[in-house]
């Protein structure tokens, strides 16, 4: 934070000056979102609710990430006045939302009501206006105050959000030292649901319009899909973990389907052995790191790509702290491991969660050739996770030993419960890691434009399509979320008021070693 110099000489002491509002993400579950807007627009009066969030702060773009979790319904008893035009809601109820707010690990506060006589674009009033200059203002100064007395440390923020019947507003709240506070337009609202649906506010700006150049660029696949779906595309930040056989692949087409942020991460170094499978890759990158290399490809196909390449493991700080700041993530990931910790990320941070996989194997009973590939699909409070899904993602036996603490560790391998074998190179081809890639791209394109029910999950073998293909989704396989998952019921949009599990780093250094690039 900077101040401003006195006048010179004045002996008046400098006010502060403040930072620039961040950008801002309110993220709901589709579930939520509905039973706000259900409960708002419930008649021809206007209602109110507050909304208790998990803020999450993305360093890298800087921006601030609203994940919705707790919906504060008031009686009918709590307003003084409820009109078509107005609402008074009764001081002592207020308090007692701001009490229990106090109380909570949240936050994150977002005051809400509505205009149900609005059909059009909906807009703050004259009257709304004062009201959050005033409230905001004074929930930015008690809250935190009445969270420090309980020994609570951290930021809060509030914002503010009106709902039409067609239409939404929203903004935050900018105090100003020496001069008057303002309120800046939040910058998109995010509902996951079948599709990730953007909506932007209508105090905000948009995602821009597609120029010339890109509407002849992309023609065939508008044609496909509808231009708003491309720009919804463009708009997000996809993290990419695992920039392998198949992550290589999903990248490049990432990038030649419209994405425009990536973020890159994996650890390794690009092998001899890559070279027969890896897209972009030249003789010369071998021994550079993955992402690194992938990153050079991208941007000299698109030189406006924004990408952050992360050289570091998954388990890694930096990757997590990547990763929680994007709105999808897709897996190319090749170890239990990994998929547990996406997992777990994606249902915390409320992210879409796409998981592929390959296998070249052998039957048991006949010794045949099987070419399986495999996705998995989490959004998170629409459809299972990895965990409470009825198919089997990830071995949590071979998890589960890299999250117990030194000491059980140590007397577990005493006991012969634990034995370490490090990871052994599998067979691949880019042919089947081609598939796999295919099958995250498709359904990437479905979750942003909703041209078919969301899959939960597919799975094919490719010598054997007719036998053993299985698309799951809404239609024939509508799997939601489980009441008896840990994942799902106790760390649903957590956000950083949760720890991650604490990973053995030794242990996955031992087991999952870096590639020797000269392979």
């Amino acid at each position: 934070m900077s101040l401003p110099l006195s006048p010179a000489g004045t002996g008046i002491d400098p006010m502060p000056m403040l930072p620039k509002p961040k950008p801002v993400t309110i993220r709901f579950t589709g579930r939520t979102y509905e039973q706000v807007r259900k409960h708002l627009l419930r008649d021809d009066l206007e209602e109110a609710c507050f909304l208790f969030c998990h803020v999450v702060e993305n360093q890298s773009p800087s921006k601030l990430i609203f994940l919705v979790d707790h919906v504060v319904i008031l009686d009918p008893d709590c307003y003084i006045r409820r009109t078509p035009t107005s609402i008074v809601i009764n001081p002592r109820a207020k308090n007692e939302v701001y009490s229990r707010f106090v109380k909570s690990p949240y936050n994150g506060l977002v005051n809400c009501h509505s205009h149900p006589f609005s059909h059009g674009a909906v807009a703050f009033s004259g009257t709304d206006h004062i009201d959050d200059l005033f409230h905001l203002s004074d929930q930015l100064d008690q809250l935190p105050r009445g969270k420090r007395f309980l020994g609570q440390k951290g930021a809060v923020y509030v914002a503010s959000m009106v709902f039409g019947q067609n239409s939404l507003d929203a903004r935050g709240f900018h105090p100003c030292y020496g001069g008057k506070p303002t309120l800046p337009a939040i910058e998109q609202i995010q509902v996951l649901g079948e599709t990730i649906r953007i909506i932007t506010p209508t105090g905000g700006k948009g995602a821009p319009l597609l120029n010339g150049e890109a509407l002849r660029t992309y023609d065939r696949q508008i044609m496909a899909f509808g231009e708003e779906g491309h720009r919804v595309l463009a708009s997000l930040r996809i993290g990419l973990a695992g920039c392998g056989g198949i992550g290589s692949v999903a990248a490049n087409a990432l990038c030649q389907l419209g994405a425009r942020r990536l973020i890159l991460v994996d650890p390794d170094y690009l092998g001899q052995s890559n070279l027969s499978r890896w897209q972009g890759a030249r003789p010369q990158d071998v021994g550079k790191f993955k992402v690194k290399v992938l990153s050079r490809h991208l941007k000299d196909m698109v030189p406006e790509m924004k990408i952050t390449a992360i050289p570091h493991r998954l388990t890694s700080v930096k990757a997590i702290r990547a990763l929680k700041g994007c709105d999808l993530i897709i897996g190319g990931v090749d170890n239990h491991l990994a998929r547990f910790m996406l997992n777990r990320l994606s249902v915390q941070y409320l992210i879409p969660y796409l998981d592929g996989a390959t296998i070249i194997g052998r039957r048991k009973e006949d010794d045949q050739m099987e070419l399986p590939s495999r996705l998995g699909v989490v959004v998170p409070g629409t459809t299972a996770c990895l965990d409470c899904s009825q198919i089997r993602y990830y071995d949590h036996e071979e998890i589960a030993p890299h999250l117990y603490d030194p000491q059980t560790r140590k007397q577990l391998i005493a006991l012969g419960y634990i034995q370490d074998h490090p990871e052994v190179a599998s067979p691949a081809v880019l042919p089947l890691n081609m598939i796999a890639a295919s099958m995250l791209l498709i359904e990437a394109l479905n979750l942003v434009t909703g041209f078919h029910p969301l899959a939960r999950s597919v799975a094919m073998d490719y010598l054997h399509p007719n036998r053993v293909t299985i698309r799951s989704d809404s239609d024939n396989f509508p799997e939601g979320p489980s009441s008896d998952c840990l994942t799902c019921t106790g760390y649903l949009g957590t956000g950083d008021s949760e720890p991650l599990p604490a990973i053995n780093r030794a242990r996955v250094k031992k087991l999952f070693p870096l590639q020797d690039p000269t392979s």
